[in-house]
């Protein structure tokens, strides 16, 4: 099961932080989740058909990449290497 439908909750402990995301979570709802909690909003902007990024979007896009991309590559080492096929989030009790 994709858990974009499942942000808010997965978001509700993170009050005061900032929240890096990629597309899949640029919606309408997550950003005013985020926003509701006063939580920084770093979930990247979609490309929308008909309607060009501005260059805040895009510039913020970069910002967001520059992060993300540490996180993603050790996903894909483990996928590579190790044979993972899934992820599991703990949350931040369960550590």
């Amino acid at each position: 099961m994709p858990e974009s439908p499942q942000f808010p909750e997965i978001m509700e402990n993170a009050t005061g932080m900032k929240v890096d995301a990629d597309k899949a979570y640029s919606s309408v709802k997550n950003r005013q989740s985020l926003e509701a909690l006063g939580t920084e909003d770093g979930i990247m902007h979609k490309v929308q058909q008909k309607r060009p990024s501005t260059d805040e979007q895009k510039e913020n896009n970069a910002e967001i990449s520059k992060i993300r991309w540490i996180v993603e590559q050790l996903y894909c080492t483990l996928n590579r290497r190790f044979n993972a096929s899934r992820g599991r989030y703990l949350g931040i009790d369960a550590v």
